[in-house]
């Protein structure tokens, strides 16, 4: 986004009879399917060296909606700091200031029960968890479906929430033109 913003590509795509909502979708798509190829990957390369996935083909589909859920929002709300901030260097320094406590701060690394408790507390309201959560569960011999489902949800309003800042920050990049 930033590269088609400092190269005058979004202008001139705002002129065009394009479909504002396919600017963003695109994006986004690419963003979508870069994660199910790497997904894809490490899935292949865990069952090549021994994993075992109890979940089987639900619990591996389930992973793939949470990443794409957790994606579309991160992505979208990558969107709307780009559309604002305008420099690479600032935009940078924001999203990594935003996912990296979110992904250390998640049961990603660590199991939770070993964690210090205020990381468990904010763990319940951080979305990288949920996704992790979600996969997790859904891969597990014994899948909570309540558990699973619950995540998802909150992931879908989260993506949902994410996709109208993001829309909401393009038409006000279109108006400061």
């Amino acid at each position: 986004m930033l590269f088609e913003l400092d190269h005058g590509v979004l202008d001139r795509f705002l002129i065009s009879p394009v479909s504002r909502a396919a600017l963003i979708a695109g994006h986004l798509g690419h963003q979508v399917i870069t994660v199910m190829v790497q997904a894809m990957v490490v899935l292949v390369l865990a069952v090549a060296v021994g994993a075992h996935l109890p979940g089987g083909f639900p619990g591996v589909l389930v992973m793939l909606v949470a990443a794409t859920l957790i994606v579309l929002s991160i992505g979208s709300l990558s969107m709307a700091f780009a559309l604002v901030i305008r420099r690479p260097q600032s935009l940078t320094a924001t999203i990594q200031f935003i996912l990296l406590p979110l992904v250390f701060m998640s049961s990603a690394f660590m199991v939770q029960r070993l964690a210090a408790g205020w990381i468990t507390s904010v763990a319940r309201f951080n979305p990288i968890d949920w996704a992790v959560q979600a996969g997790r569960t859904a891969l597990a011999a014994n899948a909570d479906w309540g558990l699973v489902f619950s995540r998802l949800g909150w992931l879908c309003v989260l993506a949902v929430v994410c996709a109208a800042v993001t829309v909401q920050s393009f038409r006000a990049y279109q108006r400061s033109l």
